[in-house]
């Protein structure tokens, strides 16, 4: 949903899960404090129960305690974190950063891919009825730690992209590359269609040029 396992990408935020049974509130945040990572603890998830979901989820990853696999039953009460990297960084180097930063020995942690979802995550804003909500007045944010519960919007598909392109091209005679790259420096989904098809936009815009020149002649 929002994380990618590869160790091939880098990202900015992190996420992992700390159990109750393994630490304290108090103790978490003064761990994470010290770490100076900038971080958003979830509130407690004492009342999520097991789903079809987590059942696939824990035969993937070739978990096999019994207690795993009964839907329904009680997951153990645990937090959900989010850290900032200084920089991105490829999940196997920054889950060795997170541990040198806090001392929490983890096994594991996840690139998140879509930041909004996971902060609305923390508190199953999107979730079904019938999974545990949880309040965000509940939610730790350390060390300067920005969160985002905006909606998330859904994706453009590319003919959307192709035609703001265009019409932005078109309305704009002798534009640059730099000049599109620039106007859509804000929207992600559209920049990386830049940086992919930049032969296709450089294409574009020599032809705008090209027909303003001419009616000009």
């Amino acid at each position: 949903m929002f994380c990618i396992g590869s160790n091939n990408v880098k990202y900015r935020w992190y996420t992992f899960v700390v159990y109750k049974e393994d630490i304290t509130l108090t103790e978490l945040v003064d761990i994470m404090t010290s770490s100076k990572l900038p971080t958003m603890i979830s509130p407690c998830h004492d009342k999520d129960v097991i789903t079809e979901d987590d059942i696939e989820k824990y035969k993937k990853r070739n978990m096999y305690d019994e207690n795993l696999h009964i839907l329904g039953s009680p997951k153990k009460a645990h937090w959900h974190l989010i850290v900032e990297m200084p920089y991105a960084k490829q999940p196997k180097a920054s889950l060795n950063y997170i541990n040198d930063s806090t001392g929490l020995n983890l096994s594991y942690c996840s690139g998140v891919l879509w930041f909004n979802v996971l902060c609305r995550y923390m508190c199953h804003l999107d979730e079904s009825p019938k999974k545990a909500q949880y309040s965000q007045t509940q939610c730790v944010y350390l060390n300067g730690f920005n969160a985002d519960f905006t909606l998330p919007t859904p994706p453009k598909s590319k003919r959307v992209i192709r035609r703001d392109l265009l019409l932005f091209i078109r309305s704009n005679p002798y534009v640059t590359f730099t000049d599109v790259v620039i106007a859509f420096m804000d929207d992600d989904e559209v920049s990386e269609f830049i940086e992919k098809k930049a032969f296709y936009v450089k294409s574009l815009i020599q032809d705008q040029n090209f027909s303003s020149f001419a009616k000009q002649c």
